[in-house]
């Protein structure tokens, strides 16, 4: 579904993963977008009407506490990540040991940031309305397409679309979502 002006924006750009190769699906696809955005839609709209949505809701303060730990621990790493480039430089290290001790930290801060954006989502939860499915077409667009995107990353799926002739009817088979990779 085309949104704005000249600027085709798709709701489900950047969200869609390729069934084949796992990569982001932008822009137009080979197949028609509005069932498919209908059946996530009404994904979405049941996960925020579960029971399981509320007690994402009532969580959220406990995530407080982790992302106060997580932004400790990513201090932290950026600082040993620091001292490691200072001692390669004073050539306290040798360049293998080097590399592979950055290598180690810089996973750790990939990490880190990851579990942050999980984190950081949940603060956005309680700020989904639960009559979402009454009020979406009242949304401005940024906003559909930002509730799309926490809920997904809540609820821990992804939208993952396999191919199909573009001529044939509809196949909703050809659409999961699927657990996301941790």
């Amino acid at each position: 579904m085309t949104k704005g002006s000249n600027n085709a924006k798709y709701l489900l750009t950047g969200v869609m993963r390729c069934g084949l190769c796992g990569g982001r699906m932008a822009g137009t696809i080979n197949r028609q977008a509005d069932p498919v955005e209908e059946l996530l839609l009404e994904a979405i709209f049941q996960a925020v009407e579960s029971p399981a949505w509320g007690e994402r809701v009532r969580q959220t303060s406990s995530d407080d506490e982790q992302v106060q730990k997580l932004l400790e621990r990513r201090a932290t790493v950026s600082g040993l990540l620091d001292r490691l480039e200072d001692k390669v430089a004073r050539e306290l290290i040798t360049e293998p040991a080097y590399k592979r001790n950055r290598m180690e930290l810089e996973d750790e801060l990939e990490g880190i940031s990851r579990q942050l954006d999980r984190l950081q989502d949940s603060s956005i939860v309680p700020a989904v309305p639960r009559n979402l499915r009454d009020v979406w077409q009242n949304l401005a667009f940024d906003r559909q397409r930002a509730i799309v995107q926490v809920v997904l990353r809540a609820v821990g799926r992804r939208l993952v679309v396999y191919p199909q002739n573009r001529s044939w009817p509809f196949d909703p088979s050809s659409v999961r979502l699927e657990e996301t990779p941790v």
